[in-house]
């Protein structure tokens, strides 16, 4: 099965700027893969949106992949990974902007990595959820003594 990760990718700036980097990216071609990764197929696994801002000046693409085997070995993986080891040479001219985001099985393997002159809108964030509602368990109202009955184990 593989070690899996979820995966976000931001790419934002001024709009010229962000229309030229699709176009570029494109234009260079994707050999040894079946799409682009910026024209990966979207499914359950994998989701992009483009956003806008309110006075079209601006444009924020976002990738979202769920439960993938984020392996450099894949060439879709190491197209990103070559992105972002090239990405502040390459870009540092424009108003390009790069977040990445991957969070691992394991709880430490976490990484957040920001990419030109960033509004730091990707962050990471743990917390303990309670499902128990969800899996059938209740909270009957006479189980409270039992928790408040005193112990006479001294």
């Amino acid at each position: 099965m593989g070690y899996r990760s979820d995966v976000r990718v931001l790419i934002y700036g001024v709009d010229e700027d962000v229309t030229a980097f699709v176009a570029s990216e494109k234009l260079k071609g994707y050999k040894g893969m079946k799409y682009h990764p910026l024209d990966e197929p979207q499914s359950k696994y994998h989701e992009r949106n483009i956003y806008r801002t309110s006075d079209s000046t601006s444009a924020l693409i976002e990738f979202n992949w769920w439960d993938i085997k984020w392996y450099d070995t894949y060439p879709e993986v190491a197209y990103w990974q070559t992105l972002e080891s090239l990405w502040e040479d390459a870009f540092s001219s424009t108003t390009l902007c790069m977040e990445v985001a991957r969070i691992g099985e394991e709880v430490g393997d976490v990484v957040v990595n920001y990419y030109g002159q960033c509004d730091y809108f990707l962050n990471i964030h743990r917390e303990i959820v309670n499902n128990m509602d969800a899996n059938g368990y209740y909270y009957p109202e006479n189980s409270m003594p039992v928790l408040n009955e005193e112990s006479n184990d001294e």
